[in-house]
């Protein structure tokens, strides 16, 4: 058949992922969920031989370093492993996960906690999980599945605007890439996700403190583990990576609001260390059980500076302001850039 001949279509397509204890082995990728967007892609660099040959053209063209990239974008949806476990592995610590109220329901509080992306095994797994594997079905085709191993997140996005879902993205970097035969069923959920009008978000001088409700329009907290994938993570012998480490963590939020005061002013130039803590609340019960829960996220930011703060004027309309704040730790084990915290019915991850 010539290529391009017949033509898939995107809404066939189906993306999964799996843990690897391992980093670069692939795993079976089971965890699937509905998704907007993703770019995976095999990264090989060509390199053309500069040599002098007696004529005007390259001759030689050899092939050199290769490792996987791309981008993929979901709804915050509190029911799918295959987004929690992204938050895990971007997170890079470990998991608790203890049930949410009385031993008699059936939900659970799962709270993930930074780390180095090694020694992170969760309560309910018995060894580190040290990368991802992903598995893509791109049309309707049972064969030719695009298998991604020894990924991880470099950086991780959540982010809230009027009017749509809570959306969570994902750019990845990985080792090496293959076809595979595998074919996943997907399994997709009925409960919504996270909603705009779900979101509180606040700020206050201390994460014990008494939160005070910002009136926002959107909001965005950018995880950014920038992984160490340039030469030094190579080796001779192979052409993949042969270690992807994190390198120094960056964790920034932005929230929109409109302009009425000059709070936000105050903080940034005064230094004033603040806290920020969004909250989801969906009101959407776990399971039938008498007193359970429902599904809720909180994202902790314990440690942040408000960074220039002002309002830009550019028509006659509401004035808005971006109030932008980088996050830190404090050198101690129990101070953090960032926490998230999740309930749902799943007993963890």
């Amino acid at each position: 058949m010539p290529e391009g001949d017949q033509s898939r279509r995107g809404y066939d397509t189906i993306l999964a992922v799996g843990e690897e204890t391992t980093l670069g082995t692939y795993v079976t990728a089971t965890a699937s969920d509905y998704y907007y967007s993703e770019s995976l892609k095999l990264m090989r660099d060509k390199t053309r031989i500069e040599a002098m040959n007696s004529t005007r053209d390259h001759v030689i063209l050899v092939q050199g370093k290769e490792h996987v990239e791309g981008s993929m974008e979901f709804d915050a949806n509190l029911t799918s492993d295959l987004v929690h476990i992204l938050i895990k592995q971007a997170m890079g610590g470990t998991v608790s996960s203890v049930r949410a109220a009385t031993t008699t329901i059936g939900s659970y509080r799962h709270t993930f906690g930074i780390g180095n992306m090694v020694n992170n095994d969760s309560s309910v797994s018995a060894a580190d999980i040290l990368g991802l594997s992903f598995w893509v079905r791109r049309g309707d085709t049972t064969t030719n599945g695009f298998a991604f191993r020894g990924c991880r997140v470099n950086q991780l996005t959540i982010s809230g605007e009027v009017g749509n879902p809570l959306k969570i993205s994902a750019e990845v970097i990985g080792i090496g890439a293959s076809l595979t035969t595998f074919a996943v069923t997907p399994s997709f959920t009925s409960i919504r996700p996270l909603m705009f009008d779900d979101i509180n978000v606040a700020v206050l001088d201390s994460i014990a403190g008494t939160p005070v409700t910002v009136t926002a329009q959107g909001f965005e907290v950018s995880l950014n583990n920038n992984l160490l994938a340039d030469d030094s993570s190579y080796q001779l012998g192979q052409r993949g990576l042969s270690v992807l480490p994190p390198g120094m963590r960056n964790v920034t939020a932005k929230i929109t609001t409109r302009y009425d005061t000059t709070t936000a002013m105050n903080r940034f130039t005064s230094n004033t260390l603040t806290a920020v803590r969004i909250t989801a609340r969906t009101g959407i019960t776990i399971t039938a059980s008498a007193g359970d829960t429902t599904y809720t996220m909180d994202i902790d930011l314990p440690n942040c500076y408000f960074k220039e703060s002002q309002p830009e004027v550019g028509d006659s309309g509401i004035i808005s302001q971006e109030l932008e704040a980088e996050a830190i730790g404090q050198a101690t084990s129990t101070t953090f850039p960032l926490r998230i915290i999740t309930q749902n019915a799943t007993a963890g991850y």
